[in-house]
């Protein structure tokens, strides 16, 4: 802000914004995630309240069905979020952390298998957050399908897909 002065006329205080910030004023929205904190502050793991926050980026946008795909029982469509298992390790932090300078692990890597991120993660953040829409207290929740699987054993070489749904009351 440049400057502020107080109009006494309305009663209300006029704000000068500095023109070189304002294009980013104009389009705060587009580059902000909004979510309830209520429900934010309800879930209990750490994975939870970053699926949930990820949900809440993309889940505005469902489209509602045609009239014949709404009298076989869809009422709308879900968002589908293809989601790479590299991309998915990154948003929550599951990659081992090193030190720049040394190159020693400074945090090993979290859940290497596929197995333990679903059972641990997903399973766990997919229960909790429709738990909660059943109760009114989250506006959504989340489900997910197993991408195609890449080679052999148990590594996390998956490809997610993850959809949310989002109540339409």
């Amino acid at each position: 802000m440049d400057s502020f002065f107080y109009n006494e006329q309305t009663g209300l205080y006029d704000v000068r914004v500095s023109p070189e910030i304002m294009p980013y004023l104009i389009d705060i929205s587009k580059s902000f995630t909004t979510f309830d904190l209520g429900t934010a502050m309800l879930l209990r793991s750490k994975y939870t309240q970053k699926m949930y926050e990820l949900c809440s980026q993309f889940c505005g946008d469902f489209r509602f069905c045609s009239q014949t795909e709404e009298d076989a029982g869809n009422i709308f469509k879900k968002r589908v979020l293809p989601i790479q298992m590299t991309d998915f390790r990154r948003i929550f932090n599951l990659d081992e952390i090193r030190d720049p300078r040394t190159k020693r692990i400074i945090t090993p890597a979290s859940y290497t298998s596929f197995k333990d991120i679903k059972t641990r993660i997903l399973d766990v953040a997919q229960k909790e957050l429709f738990e909660l829409y059943g109760c009114y207290h989250s506006n959504l929740w989340f489900d997910y399908q197993e991408g195609a699987k890449k080679g052999r054993g148990g590594k996390a070489s998956y490809s997610t897909t993850e959809s949310e749904e989002k109540s339409l009351a």
